[in-house]
């Protein structure tokens, strides 16, 4: 593709939500709504824990097991019965990426604008989105 192809490319996803003021206050709800522990799609409410997995992450022993998600489930799966599992700062940041960029899969649908699933929704891509 050539840099016009690429801008026309970019371009046609965003072009099919015209409606930019409600879709900044449908996006905006939906971080509120997140960040509350709890989102609403299509009238049913669905938890979100983000803020007791941002609140159990400060628990972590240390910087490595509160850093990534993989030191979190390797320090999980050596504990001693009865010990609270350890979440890793990952775990609410990726719970931020849906919220903001949507995330539509089967049975996991958690975007407020239908269809308007973005770069920002999937962890393998959000790094590349340009703002």
């Amino acid at each position: 593709m050539d840099a016009a192809e690429d801008r026309a490319a970019t371009e046609k996803h965003p072009a099919q939500f015209p409606a930019t003021s409600q879709n900044v206050r449908l996006l905006n709800e939906n971080i509120k709504n997140w960040l509350n522990s709890s989102s609403t799609v299509n009238g049913q409410v669905i938890p979100t824990n983000v803020v007791q997995k941002y609140k159990d992450c400060q628990q972590a022993p240390n910087y490595t097991v509160f850093s990534n998600t993989t030191s979190a489930q390797e320090w999980n799966e050596n504990l001693d019965q009865g010990e609270k599992p350890m979440v890793a700062l990952e775990s609410p940041h990726h719970s931020i990426h849906r919220t903001v960029g949507g995330c539509d899969i089967p049975s996991y649908n958690r975007s407020p604008i239908p269809g308007a699933i973005g770069d920002m929704g999937e962890n393998d891509t959000a790094g590349l989105h340009p703002t």
